[in-house]
């Protein structure tokens, strides 16, 4: 129970040709697929776990659960 797994939160993605990857500079924005007040996909080594919400703890960002993934990938509240 003690193992060590990676979670991490995706904020969205966004589909670039190389060409734009390769011209992006210091301040260069980029448009995800997600909307503002969207839930973000929670992982833990690669598995979906949860849908989360982005939130501030004090100079950090955070994330608040939703809604638990079953592993069957259905929804739960």
């Amino acid at each position: 129970k003690n193992v060590k797994v990676r979670l991490y939160a995706e904020l969205g993605r966004a589909n670039i040709s190389l060409k734009e990857a390769i011209e992006y500079d210091k301040g260069s924005i980029v448009t995800l697929d997600k909307l503002e007040d969207e839930t973000v996909d929670v992982y833990v080594d690669d598995i979906l776990i949860a849908k989360a919400k982005i939130v501030a703890i004090e100079d950090s960002y955070g994330i608040k659960i939703v809604e638990i993934v079953d592993s069957k990938n259905k929804q739960t509240n």
